[in-house]
């Protein structure tokens, strides 16, 4: 990996550590040293990746595909499995906003049990 590329990536974990964090309990960072990109968060292991190129076209069709069939008050979420994958292992794409929201609605809820496991 080039030295640019890996400059575009920290600044984009920042960007997102920064986004995050905005409005929230929890302080979302960067992280020098482990597995993950950014931590901080006591739910969700977040990792990043940064390109300049374009989203497979058919990856681009599905979520376009999941935005339109989302009802009023719902967020879009779209499953990608492969043949012969458990369901328990097929990943689960969100927009990082509704990410956000989702996680801003039960920060209290959250927070609660946290401190019960104390």
């Amino acid at each position: 990996m080039g030295h640019l590329s890996r400059n575009r990536g920290r600044a984009f974990e920042l960007r997102i550590a920064k986004y995050l964090s905005t409005d929230s309990n929890f302080t979302v960072r960067r992280n020098h040293f482990e597995k993950s990109d950014l931590t901080g968060h006591p739910l969700f292991t977040f990792e990043c990746k940064y390109s300049s190129s374009p989203l497979s076209a058919k990856l681009e069709q599905f979520w376009k595909q999941a935005i339109e069939a989302t009802e009023d008050h719902k967020f879009p979420a779209l499953v990608i499995g492969k043949s012969r994958q458990q369901s328990s292992e097929c990943m689960v794409i969100l927009s990082l906003g509704d990410l956000k929201k989702i996680i801003e609605d039960y920060e209290d809820e959250l927070n609660l049990c946290l401190e019960a496991l104390d």
